[in-house]
């Protein structure tokens, strides 16, 4: 092999189990190698494949890397290739007859809410290989869920500030967003009136005058939160739908 040829690089990741802070035990893609390679098309990237209804390309490739120790027990089940920032599960490793000079590694690109690989597993790596795929759509469903949050929060906002009752408009300025909580599976969003949240209840409900009768009700917050629970529940379902 040319050295000249291995014109691109690529890492390759072992499926490790990690402890977590409070001991929990899960599956996780850590960095094992990397090298210099040489990256062609397959031979069946142009293939087309039906996959949930949808048509989608194959995306393959095919790496040739420098033999060497560290990837002696290179498979299809415990590695895969990140390239250019995309990860690639690996579909065959070609050992060019064991002369220990070169390898082939041919591999189709990951696709964004593909739970599991169709490679084959042992029945004793079958419970790692569902709990690898658990924790990846729980990932990608709290990644989702996360922005749908956001997105409704400011929603919220905006819906209270354009039906706030005007005077100066200061009072329709002064609301905004904040993040309250938020860990690796949830997050809490807060819409609230920085400096004029004394005004919210007595605009919103109305209140007593002291000369008798009650002031105007402006009814802006109560609408706007009865929205962003329909809109919030609107995204999550679309989201966990893709």
């Amino acid at each position: 092999m040319k050295i000249s040829l291995l014109n691109e690089r690529l890492t390759i990741q072992k499926n490790s189990v990690v402890i977590d802070s409070v001991g929990n035990h899960r599956n996780e893609w850590t960095d094992h190698f990397s090298c210099c390679t040489y990256a062609a098309t397959s031979s069946y990237q142009q293939k087309e494949q039906q996959a949930a209804g949808i048509t989608v390309s194959d995306d393959g490739l095919v790496f040739t890397v420098r033999y060497c120790s560290e990837l002696a027990d290179l498979d299809n089940i415990h590695y895969r290739v990140m390239f250019r920032d995309e990860p690639y599960n690996i579909t065959a490793v070609d050992r060019m007859n064991y002369q220990h000079k070169s390898l082939k590694i041919t591999c189709e690109k990951e696709r964004r809410g593909q739970l599991m690989s169709t490679k084959k597993v042992s029945i004793e790596e079958m419970a790692d290989a569902i709990n690898e795929g658990l924790q990846e759509y729980a990932e990608l469903a709290a990644e989702d869920m996360k922005a749908a949050v956001k997105k409704t929060a400011t929603a919220v906002k905006k819906e209270i500030s354009a039906n706030a009752p005007v005077d100066t408009g200061t009072y329709a300025k002064s609301w905004t967003t904040k993040k309250t909580s938020e860990d690796s599976q949830s997050l809490q969003m807060t819409v609230y009136s920085k400096n004029r949240y004394q005004l919210a209840h007595l605009l919103e409900k109305g209140h007593a005058n002291h000369g008798g009768g009650r002031t105007k009700a402006y009814p802006h917050i109560a609408p706007a939160e009865e929205n962003g629970e329909e809109m919030l529940e609107q995204l999550i379902e679309s989201a966990l739908k893709e």
